[in-house]
């Protein structure tokens, strides 16, 4: 198997001096840190040498993952603990000292979170010579080693996984048992240090000089503010951005016969990404946070929002984005991200390409009659699962983003959409009316009650598009009639079950008054049977004027809109 000469030596900012840096987990005690040094388990090759840079371009460019530096380190630990001279991938054969490495890491003090981390850091780089390298192709044998190692080490995975699962129990047992800290008394915090943040507030917001204590203050009660009273994530308090900031949006909360401005913020990006993380700021917050945000004064070229997020995202969007452009002519799928599609189009090409690739390897004799064709298939699926995983993330950051801009826009309100209805209706009636009379309809009559029933049931009922596309005539036949009574009043419902659409764990129902179940069965006994043709399909309950099922309900909707 090739080896790797460690290239590089002496990088002052790779030096041992690091070595104590902390890796994803819990905070190492100082005691083990001394015990890792005496071991030498501290000791690891250049991150410059050329296996070490592939891999961390891989995580970076590939997996999107930015901090790395410590991923790439535990596995430069590893691979100089497996042999202090070369980089090499001969540590694949070697088990048993692998295995004599994590008894090490135990044997020293660390935690199975720790130790969990390290394995799978070491089982990434396993995965990023076997799908982002073509060493399937140029060194079987070493490409074999590599899977049987993902093998082996899986048992020590799982092993360790539970004991990190144990762990977290008696973390939790302990917060539970002992005297811990409530939401009051970390709040407690925020009222000692109110008065000085007052006065630190007051001399920003009067243009007065701010020493870097003043700048702390304000930044580390604001930042409190957030965690402690609005219970917030750390995550939200470091990726704010100014752009969402300048997006809050005022509401007037009103309770009780009382009235209270605040303004509510939006932030797209924290440790959940498929959703938006909200909070509301009083008037007196809003000032507060005004004032630092004031241009011009000393603590604003301090803070970025609250810490170094805006300038790390700055930094992102020359450097970071400067170098995945030039890795776009790659045949990777960037070419289509070059070319501006988002995240949700790219995913289903890459949906589409896998699935053409399943069909070849699960439909056909390809695994008998072509062996080597199948196998690189299978590592066609491997590879790519990799950039599957990437663009998955990228799709839920897309919804975040459109949920963000709902929150901080002047969207329509249910109310606005339905006035369409209320608009629409009187030419309707009158449509209906010719129906129910047997008078002829032409194409626009027949539209007209079309769009108007889909929309119905969408702005009025409140169901997804999907159950107007795929309700069928026999869910109609099985409608149920239903006496609802409320307050002493009585009123006759039919309840209507779809069972196919979006959401297939549940059925989606509607419940329709006599007047409206008077025109959705105009629709059908009078309206649909007179563009239905040899192509329209028997089953279906709405079809188009040419006889064909509805696919776009939206485009439907937009069109009644225009009408």
């Amino acid at each position: 198997m090739a080896t790797e000469n460690q290239a590089v030596e002496g990088d002052e900012e790779e030096s041992l001096s690091n070595a104590g840096e902390e890796p994803n987990g819990p905070k190492w005690s100082v005691v083990v840190r001394q015990k890792m040094q005496q071991a030498g388990m501290y000791g690891k090759h250049s991150l410059r040498t050329p296996m070490l840079s592939g891999f961390r371009d891989y995580l970076f460019e590939t997996l999107g993952v930015i901090h790395n530096k410590q991923e790439v380190e535990n596995v430069a630990r590893y691979l100089y603990f497996m042999d202090p001279v070369n980089v090499s991938m001969d540590f694949v054969t070697n088990i048993e000292k692998t295995n004599l490495f994590f008894n090490k890491l135990r044997e020293l003090g660390l935690c199975n979170q720790t130790i969990f981390n390290y394995l799978k850091n070491l089982r990434r780089f396993i995965g990023y010579k076997t799908t982002a390298t073509n060493v399937a192709a140029n060194d079987p044998p070493l490409f074999q080693a590599c899977v049987h190692f993902l093998n082996v080490t899986n048992a020590i995975r799982k092993k360790l996984s539970k004991g990190v699962s144990k762990e977290r129990v008696v973390k939790r047992f302990n917060t539970l048992t002992t005297d811990s800290l409530q939401p009051e008394d970390c709040r407690r915090l925020l009222e000692v240090a109110k008065p000085e943040f007052l006065n630190c507030i007051h001399r920003a917001s009067t243009a007065k000089t701010l020493t870097v204590k003043h700048q702390l203050n304000i930044l580390y009660y604001l930042e409190a503010l957030l965690i402690l009273k609005h219970l917030q994530r750390p995550g939200v308090v470091a990726n704010m951005t100014v752009e969402e900031w300048h997006k809050r949006v005022p509401h007037n909360f009103t309770s009780e016969g009382t009235s209270e401005k605040l303004v509510v913020v939006g932030v797209k990006h924290h440790k959940t990404a498929t959703q938006v993380a909200t909070f509301a700021l009083t008037e007196v917050e809003e000032r507060a946070k005004l004032s630092v945000r004031s241009p011009g004064q000393a603590v604003r070229a301090k803070l970025s929002v609250f810490g170094p997020g805006q300038a790390v995202a700055a930094k992102l969007s020359v450097g970071t984005w400067a170098k995945l452009g030039k890795r776009a002519q790659s045949p990777r799928l960037y070419k289509l991200r070059e070319l501006g599609l988002c995240n949700k189009t790219i995913f289903n090409y890459l949906r589409n390409l896998r699935r053409f690739i399943g069909y070849k390897t699960t439909a056909t004799n390809v695994a008998a009659n072509d062996p080597p064709l199948f196998q690189a298939c299978v590592h066609f699926l491997n590879v790519t699962n990799a950039i599957w995983k990437k663009l998955s993330k990228g799709v839920s950051k897309e919804r975040v983003v459109k949920r963000f801009n709902t929150l901080t826009t002047d969207s329509l309100q249910p109310e606005d959409c339905r006035r369409l209805l209320e608009v629409a209706k009187p030419e309707f009636l009158n449509c209906i009316h010719r129906a129910s009379t047997a008078k002829t309809l032409t194409v626009k009559h027949q539209l007209n009650i079309l769009y108007y029933l889909e929309a119905l049931l969408i702005l009025k009922h409140l169901q997804r598009p999907g159950v107007v596309a795929n309700m069928t005539v026999e869910e109609w036949h099985k409608r149920v009639p239903h006496n609802f009574t409320s307050e002493g009043t009585s009123e006759k419902l039919v309840v209507v079950g779809v069972k196919h659409h979006k959401t297939a764990t549940q059925v989606a129902t509607f419940a329709l008054t006599e007047e409206e179940e008077r025109w959705f069965d105009t629709y059908y006994t009078k309206v649909r049977p007179s563009m239905i043709n040899e192509d329209a399909p028997e089953e279906t309950f709405f079809i188009s004027t040419s006889g064909l099922k509805i696919y776009n309900v939206s485009v439907y909707l937009r069109c009644f809109h225009n009408l």
